[in-house]
């Protein structure tokens, strides 16, 4: 275990951690893909005297950013107290658009989900989307059954991300359904599968917080709720114009 302190600063609040939480001495604070809602519960936790730490040797792309920007400073001949001071930041989950050809990387895909369905106004959202559901096309096709597998047993191990993997799921079983029972063509069954991951576009937050939630929905989550439909239209046209 090699730990390297963290700066609060490079933390993308409302989103997945890139990586594994620690404290100083080596305890878990968060696992890889937990969500700091914002930069208030974050304090709450650093004005008890914890402080935050990654572990170089799990952390992957935040570690290799880190590294990149030591040997920039030292090409640069930086004075050695702002080499001595430089901390690991939280870089960016990489977005992989192009189609993958390996095995499914499913902690990655859940990540890749949330971010997607999460904050879907982007200008590349038709693209972001088009390529996810191609990925979980190619697995439901070449491991049908590991793929089901690993989504059911992750929608019950990891409440945080549970809205977008519970699209996924449901879109793999949905194309399967279609393809291997109800023998539909090949075209409507990419339809459905994309209809599928794209059906709680406008509550994949709320969908997060209520499965975590104890106490019946309120009013406004109700209304949310019943009108998401109208709404999931609305942020497909505009994520994809």
């Amino acid at each position: 275990m090699n730990l390297v302190p963290l700066s609060i600063d490079s933390i993308h609040f409302g989103q997945p951690l890139p990586f594994v939480l620690r404290g100083a001495d080596g305890t878990l604070l968060a696992q890889k893909g937990f969500i700091i809602r914002n930069r208030d519960d974050l304090k709450l936790l650093l004005a008890r005297g914890v402080q935050l730490y990654v572990d170089t040797d799990e952390s992957g792309e935040s570690h290799r950013a880190y590294v990149a920007g030591l040997q920039r400073m030292l090409i640069a001949d930086t004075n050695i107290g702002e080499i001595a001071s430089m901390k690991i930041s939280a870089a960016e989950p990489v977005e992989r658009n192009r189609p993958n050809t390996g095995p499914a990387d499913w902690p990655e895909l859940q990540e890749r989900a949330t971010k997607l369905l999460r904050f879907p106004q982007g200008g590349d959202f038709g693209s972001r989307f088009q390529a996810l559901h191609e990925e979980l096309l190619r697995h439901t096709t070449q491991t049908p059954d590991a793929t089901v597998l690993a989504l059911i047993y992750l929608s019950a191990q990891e409440t945080q991300l549970y809205s977008a993997t519970h699209a996924m799921l449901v879109s793999c079983v949905c194309m399967l359904t279609a393809r291997e029972v109800l023998n539909w063509p090949e075209a409507k069954v990419l339809t459905l599968g994309r209809a599928a991951l794209s059906m709680n576009l406008a509550m994949t937050e709320l969908q997060d917080q209520l499965v975590q939630q104890a106490h019946p929905l309120t009013a406004t989550q109700i209304a949310a709720v019943e009108n998401h439909a109208s709404r999931n239209t609305v942020q497909i046209v505009g994520g994809i114009s």
